[in-house]
């Protein structure tokens, strides 16, 4: 079960820091959540692959799987495995959004908002089922997620790195042919397993990875 973050909701429907919020609205949002959580269905698939090349250009994997990017080897450097992730909230949660756009722009921008605090959140507990004991005695942490579309990693990989989390089959996230992920509540991303003895083992999603300065919902450490 996904949980959602109320200040993150609130950031994603444009409100900065600062801005003040009414008991009303913070109010709308948690009853948004209790009704989306009740036809959420969470799910994902992770593969943890060892990494055989890393040439500042493009990681090429234990299984022959290649992906070009130089903003992606430089997130990976270092890194001796990372894991490719596919995770979703269902069709239960596009249902939400296609009847919540006919109530209103307040109401479609509300639960777009909390769904994709929700998203976040189920990354986020997932990461922790990822690493073993051994893993974090070890001294070994996940980096931040980096998904297709991020920096200079192309979203055309896409199709390819679907087929490679057997997503479809797996957790029944499939894409349109203009490569929009369905259900639309869905993710895909690559997590660097890195070597940092006495670090969180769990170093949560941030922006910083991402050329899109002027996004209006970055968030920088």
């Amino acid at each position: 079960m996904a949980t959602y973050n109320q200040s993150e909701a609130l950031r994603y429907m444009g409100c900065k820091s600062g801005t003040e919020v009414t008991e009303e609205q913070k109010n709308k949002l948690d009853d948004i959540y209790s009704e989306l959580a009740k036809v959420a269905l969470c799910r994902y698939h992770a593969v943890r692959l060892a990494i055989v090349l890393n040439t500042g250009d493009y990681v090429a994997f234990e299984n022959g799987y290649v992906l070009t990017s130089k903003d992606l080897a430089t997130k990976l450097d270092g890194c001796d495995e990372a894991i490719l992730l596919c995770a979703t909230l269902g069709s239960e949660i596009d249902r939400e959004l296609m009847q919540a756009a006919v109530r209103g722009v307040e109401k479609q921008v509300m639960v777009q908002a909390v769904a994709t605090s929700m998203l976040e959140c189920y990354c986020d507990e997932i990461e922790a089922e990822l690493l073993t004991k051994d893993d974090i005695d070890a001294g070994l942490c996940l980096l931040p997620r980096f998904s297709p579309g991020y920096g200079d990693l192309s979203i055309q990989v896409q199709p390819e790195f679907l087929r490679q989390v057997d997503a479809a089959r797996r957790v029944g996230v499939t894409l349109t042919d203009g490569l929009v992920m369905t259900p639309t509540k869905s993710i895909s991303a690559i997590i660097g397993v890195a070597y940092k003895p006495g670090a969180n083992p769990l170093e949560h999603h941030d922006c910083s990875c991402c050329s899109l300065s002027n996004c209006a919902f970055r968030k920088d450490k």
